[in-house]
């Protein structure tokens, strides 16, 4: 499960993923990476999941919320 840590880029507690939730969240865009045309429905999986795991609805964050970074 997500941990709610302090953003702050964001100057708030923000849920960030660990490895295994960064993958799962972000595994459409890398199953895409060879079909640019379907990169917007990618894009709405991404969203759907990353809400999904921590009930956080700005895909934006997924690129720096990461426990690992």
């Amino acid at each position: 499960m997500s941990q709610l840590l302090y953003c702050w880029r964001c100057q708030m507690e923000i849920p960030m993923l660990d490895d295994k939730e960064v993958k799962y969240v972000l595994e459409p865009m890398r199953l895409n990476e060879r079909r640019t045309r379907d990169i917007e429905s990618a894009k709405v999986i991404v969203l759907q999941r990353y809400c999904e795991v921590t009930g956080f609805a700005n895909a934006n964050a997924i690129w720096h919320h990461q426990l690992s970074k």
